[in-house]
């Protein structure tokens, strides 16, 4: 057995979450033909996620919104977010704890979109409110997006420049998108908002699972 060979496998065996995160991705997007197209509205409908769906108790909508995307230049995009910054996490943290942190990323953010942002001020008939509450969205971005957080936690002081500037890209895209469409684009801001929060939450859990997420999988 070649040396390469064996480098080979073990670093599979070692990003086994994010290759199964990337296997879900290619599988749903040949099921729903978002591998050379656009999600159709059916397929949206039916297992996307909106803040309305959590007072509806439709909360299976949490996992079927995950492996699914808009589709097009959006799924090559997730693809290859998910493998540079779950495979980091992976490699960094471990199997285990690379998914716990993705999953708490995703659920953490859409809660919080949702309960704290989006159902209030829907409540209170703000226009935003009510884009944010009764917007489909799919994707794992959150939960990637969290782990991107968790990564960029870890960096020693004299790197921490490059948190610094993944948080002044997404605010600066979420104020352009935000701009955008109080002009009358059609453009989504629940999403830059859901990446922001999950950025947020990937550097929290990094700090508050501390050690634990630290230490390397055996």
């Amino acid at each position: 057995m070649s040396r390469q060979y064996v480098i080979v496998t073990r670093l599979l065996l070692h990003l086994r979450f994010t290759l199964c995160v990337l296997c879900m991705l290619v599988a749903s997007a040949f099921v729903s033909g978002t591998s050379v197209g656009h999600i159709s509205a059916g397929w949206l409908e039916q297992y996307g996620f909106a803040p309305v769906h959590i007072p509806l108790w439709e909360w299976h909508r949490l996992l079927t919104s995950v492996f699914l995307t808009h589709g097009g230049v959006t799924f090559f995009v997730s693809l290859g977010m998910v493998a540079v910054c779950v495979g980091l996490a992976e490699m960094q943290f471990g199997t285990g704890r690379t998914t716990l942190l993705f999953v708490l990323s995703h659920v953490i953010t859409l809660m919080v979109q949702s309960l704290l942002l989006a159902l209030p001020l829907h409540h209170l008939d703000i226009r935003w409110g009510t884009i944010l509450a009764t917007e489909y969205d799919v994707g794992p971005s959150a939960g990637y997006y969290g782990c991107l957080g968790a990564v960029c936690r870890q960096l020693p002081a004299k790197r921490r420049w490059v948190t610094h500037s993944v948080l002044t890209c997404l605010t600066l895209r979420l104020l352009v998108t935000s701009v955008l469409q109080w002009e009358g684009w059609k453009t989504s801001i629940s999403a830059d908002i859901a990446h922001l929060i999950a950025f947020f939450a990937g550097l929290w859990l990094a700090q508050a699972l501390g050690r634990t997420l630290c230490k390397r999988a055996s």
